[in-house]
Parts: structure tokens; sequence; C-alpha cells
């Protein structure tokens, strides 16, 4: 099963990739803010889509391999003064074969874009620091083992059945 901090990584990757010197931190930090420019990211939910799907038949073991979609949105704040173009950087390369490829390939799907890119300036040290944030969708498959067991032995005679052994 993957965990959120697998996720993360293939996400924080991504981003560092796109946006090379530029510093990318996930948003809760209780660290000093990096000087400006810099971009953060935030999982803001990860909900499951539709329901759990078998994904294999139940193999000699009595295990059965199943699978669920998930989405998760990804908050992106960037800030300074080239904070719009750090974010179009980001949106932009998800459209690049190369790119989505390489999420593809390590199980992550960009689906959409939830917010488009827009602008939160907000007051630091009595003048405005330019910010802008967006919010993206990704997906990714959750996979789950159940080990149902499996039947060893069944006697029977005649008619009547005598014992079944369960594994």
């Amino acid at each position: 099963m993957r965990t959120q901090e697998d996720i993360e990584g293939v996400l924080y990757n991504w981003a560092t990739a796109i946006l090379g010197n530029t510093p990318v931190l996930w948003y809760h930090q209780n660290v000093q803010r990096p000087a400006v420019d810099y971009v953060t990211l935030h999982v803001q939910s990860d909900t499951r889509v539709g329901g759990r799907a078998y994904k294999t038949l139940e193999d000699t073991d009595g295990n059965i391999q199943v699978q669920a979609n998930r989405e998760i949105v990804v908050f992106v704040k960037a800030y300074g003064e080239t904070s719009k173009d750090l974010c179009h950087l980001l949106r932009n390369s998800l459209d690049l074969p190369s790119v989505t490829e390489s999420l593809t390939a390590q199980g992550i799907a960009f689906i959409d874009t939830l917010m488009a890119i827009s602008d939160a300036a907000e007051i630091v040290q009595n003048k405005f620091e330019e910010r802008e944030q967006m919010d993206l969708l990704f997906r990714y498959a959750e996979q789950d083992t159940d080990t149902t067991g499996y039947i060893d032995k069944v006697e029977v005679l005649g008619n009547d059945l005598i014992t079944i052994t369960i594994q």
C-alpha cells in the first residue's frame, strides 16, 4: 500500500525538477521562512473515488489484490516577485508529455486545475508581498491485499459432506 509519504515524494520531486533552484517546501513546517522567491505544497484532501474493485483473482495462498482510486487536491502557493511565473511553470509542465508520463510511471495522474492561478498577496512588514496560489487535482490507485483464505480439503462420502478444511 502506498503511503502519504510516497505520494508527497513524487509531487515534491516533480515541483523541484520543474522549478530548479527555487526552494520548494511543505506548507506546514515549523521552520523559518526562506528568502523569497519560494513555493509551498500542501495536500489539502485525499478522497477515495468510487468503490473498491477487485484487481486479481484469489491466488493459491488465499490472497486477493483490491484496488481503489483516490483523488488528492494539492494546494500550491508561490511567494515573491516571480510567484505568478512559478505557478505558471508548474501548471504548464502538467501539459508536457514527458512530465505526465513520468508522473504516470510513478503511479500518479494529473486530472485538472480546480482553482486557477490567483492573487493571494499579503502585507508583510508594512508592504505587500506578491503571492499566487492554485489547487491541482491528482489521482492515484491504492492497493491492498485481502487474505480470505482458501478451501484446502473437502471430504465427501457418497452424497454426504464429511469435512471441509479451510486455511
